[in-house]
C-alpha cells in the first residue's frame, strides 16, 4: 500500500485496506475519516486535508451546479451531481468523490452507469463511466486534478473532464474530450467551446461584483 497525502501530512490507514474493495468498506464502516477528501486512485490513497477556498472553489462549484442543473433539468438528459457522490471503477481501480458529475439516462439504460445500494432504499456509490466529471482546482490538489485525474477519469470511461482553475486570480477552464489515447482540450473560439455530452457551447467569465468581489458566469448557446 502507497499512500500519498497532498499537502503532505501523514496518514495512516487501516491493514484491511489493500484494494479497491476493501478501501469502500472501510469509507463505508464507522472507522472511516471525518476529516480530508480521500481518493483511491489505481493502488494509491490520496489524501486532501485542506478546506475549500470560498471564491475560487465553492463558489464556482456553485455557478456550475446552477447552470449545468437548470439545463438538465429542462432537457431530461439525466441527472447532476455535485459532491458527495462517491464514484467508483473497478476497471479503472479508481473511487473518491468528484466536485460534480453528469449521468446521462442513455448511460443508465446501457448500464455503463450504476447506482450501488448499501441497503434497499440507501444508494451510496455511483459505479461505472459519468458522461462528464468536473473538477475545480485547489492549492493542494494540482497534481491530482491536472495529472493523475486526468489519467484515471480516461482509463474509467469518462467522455469529458471538465477542468477549472481559477487560483491567484488566472481563470483557465477546459473542456477534455475523450479520444481513443487520452483527453484532449475542446479548442477554445472567444472562449467558447463545444460539449458533446451536453450539445451545447459553453464558457467561463469572471467578473467583479459591486462588493468588489469575484463573480462568475458559466454562459450557454
Amino acid at each position: 500500500m502507497i499512500t500519498v497525502a497532498i499537502d503532505e501530512r501523514e496518514c495512516t490507514l487501516p491493514d484491511s485496506v489493500k484494494d479497491l474493495r476493501s478501501y469502500l468498506d472501510w469509507m463505508h464502516s464507522d472507522e472511516s475519516p471525518e476529516i480530508g477528501h480521500y481518493w483511491w486512485l489505481q493502488g494509491q490513497v490520496w489524501v486532501d486535508y485542506d478546506m475549500e477556498e470560498i471564491f475560487s472553489h465553492a463558489l464556482l462549484k456553485t455557478e456550475f451546479a446552477i447552470v449545468l442543473g437548470s439545463l438538465v433539468k429542462a432537457a431530461k438528459t439525466g441527472l447532476l451531481f455535485t459532491d458527495g457522490v462517491l464514484i467508483s471503477n473497478p476497471e479503472a481501480d479508481i473511487s473518491g468523490e468528484p466536485d460534480g458529475l453528469f449521468v446521462s439516462h442513455e448511460s443508465v439504460q446501457n448500464g455503463s452507469v450504476q447506482f450501488v445500494a448499501e441497503s434497499p432504499d440507501r444508494f451510496t456509490v455511483l459505479q461505472g463511466s459519468p458522461d462528464m466529471v468536473l473538477e475545480i482546482v485547489s492549492r493542494s490538489s494540482v497534481r491530482k486534478d491536472k495529472v493523475v485525474l486526468r489519467q484515471a477519469y480516461w482509463a474509467a470511461g469518462v467522455k469529458e473532464y471538465w477542468l477549472v482553475d481559477a487560483r491567484r486570480g488566472l481563470l483557465q477552464f477546459d473542456i477534455l474530450r475523450r479520444t481513443s489515447k487520452a483527453f484532449q482540450a475542446v479548442r477554445k473560439q472567444d472562449g467558447w467551446m463545444k460539449s458533446s455530452v451536453f450539445c451545447r457551447q459553453f464558457r467561463l467569465v469572471q467578473t467583479v461584483t459591486s462588493s468588489n468581489l469575484p463573480e462568475y458566469s458559466l454562459e450557454v448557446r
